[in-house]
C-alpha cells in the first residue's frame, strides 16, 4: 500500500503524478469505515491551514432550500412521487430513509442525482482553494470509493483505521446508539480490504492526538 504511489511516480507510465501535484492543487481523499475518527484526521489537517471539504455536510446541504450548493429536493420529490418535507418545509430525514433504504432501485437513482452534483460542488470550491493560493486541499467522504457515480476527483488516498471495538464504542457514544445498531450500520459499510488497490496510505487512529499529528505527518510527507 504504501510504496504504490512511489512505484507510480518513478516509473513515468501513466500520469506523472510527482509533476502533476506540482502544477496543480494536490486533493487527498481522507475515508474510513464509521467510527474510525476521520473528523479527528480532518480537524489535524484543518490545524496545518489545509482546507478541508466535507462531502457528508455538503449533500445535507443539497436538501436545504437555502444551501450553500445546489437543491435537490424538488427533483427528489418528483422522483418518489411525494413531498418528504417535515412540518418546519426542511428535508425529513428520517422518512427520506425510510423510503430510499428500502428500494435498491429508487436509491441508485437519488445518488445518479447526487454524487455528479457532489463532485461539480467539490471541483468549485477547490478551484476557489487555489484562487486563495492553496496547493493541497482534503476531500473528506465515507463513501466515495463505493459510489460509481462520485467521479475520482482526488490523486493521493487516506483510509483511517481502528479496532472495531474502539469504533463500536466511538459510535455509540456519539450518536447515543447500542451496540446492536451499530453493527447493523458496520455490516452496509465494505471493508478496507475491499478497496486496498485505491488507498495510497492507512492512518492508525486508536492512540493518542500527538500519536496521531505524527502519523500523519509521516504518511503525508509529499505534502508537508
Amino acid at each position: 500500500v504504501c510504496r504504490k504511489r512511489e512505484r507510480r511516480c518513478r516509473s513515468g507510465g501513466g500520469r506523472d503524478l510527482c509533476r502533476e501535484m506540482n502544477e496543480t492543487v494536490h486533493t487527498i481523499l481522507l475515508t474510513g469505515g464509521i467510527g474510525s475518527g476521520k473528523s479527528s484526521v480532518r480537524g489535524v489537517f484543518e490545524s496545518l491551514g489545509i482546507p478541508c471539504y466535507d462531502a457528508d455536510a455538503a449533500v445535507k446541504s443539497f436538501y436545504k432550500d437555502h444551501g450553500d450548493g445546489p437543491c435537490l429536493l424538488p427533483d427528489i420529490e418528483a422522483l418518489v412521487g411525494r413531498s418528504l418535507r417535515g412540518e418546519d418545509g426542511q428535508l425529513d430525514r428520517k422518512a427520506f430513509a425510510g423510503i430510499i433504504f428500502k428500494d435498491k432501485n429508487l436509491l441508485r437513482r437519488v445518488e445518479e442525482m447526487v454524487f455528479p452534483a457532489l463532485t461539480q460542488d467539490f471541483i468549485s470550491w477547490r478551484k476557489k482553494m487555489a484562487s486563495e493560493g492553496h496547493r493541497t486541499v482534503v476531500l473528506e467522504s465515507a463513501t466515495a470509493l463505493d459510489k460509481p457515480d462520485f467521479e475520482k476527483v482526488w490523486d493521493f488516498c487516506l483510509w483511517v483505521d481502528a479496532p472495531v471495538e474502539i469504533r463500536i464504542e466511538r459510535v455509540m457514544q456519539r450518536d447515543h446508539c447500542s451496540r446492536e445498531e451499530v453493527l447493523r450500520r458496520l455490516d452496509l459499510q465494505s471493508p478496507m480490504e475491499s478497496h486496498l488497490d485505491a488507498i495510497d496510505r492507512i492512518i492508525p487512529n486508536s492512540g493518542t492526538p500527538e500519536e496521531l499529528k505524527r502519523s500523519i505527518k509521516q504518511s503525508c510527507k509529499i505534502v508537508f
